[in-house]
């Protein structure tokens, strides 16, 4: 839900939350291999646009192997912030 960190304040505590509140949290991948944020981004997004017929069937190979050509020459960056968002219920 794209707008989801704007919006899950107001609904947690009008469903009665405490203490609602939200950070972020900084993710900076220089590496892409299975153990990062990058990696599974990427091949969830892969999979996601191949199931919606949106990219032909050989595009996600061919950007999954830019991305580690990228990683074995030192050049692969992502940067992403997620909003983390907490909150108490109420007994």
């Amino acid at each position: 839900h794209l707008n989801l960190p704007v919006t899950l304040p107001s609904v947690l505590a009008r469903q009665g939350f405490a203490g609602v509140s939200q950070r972020p949290v900084t993710i900076v991948n220089r590496r892409f291999h299975r153990d990062s944020f990058s990696w599974g981004a990427a091949h969830l997004m892969a999979a996601f646009a191949q199931s919606r017929g949106a990219i032909d069937e050989d595009d996600p190979q061919t950007w999954i192997a830019s991305l580690e050509h990228a990683d074995r020459v030192g050049d692969h960056f992502l940067s992403s912030v997620p909003i983390v968002t907490t909150a108490t219920a109420r007994h």
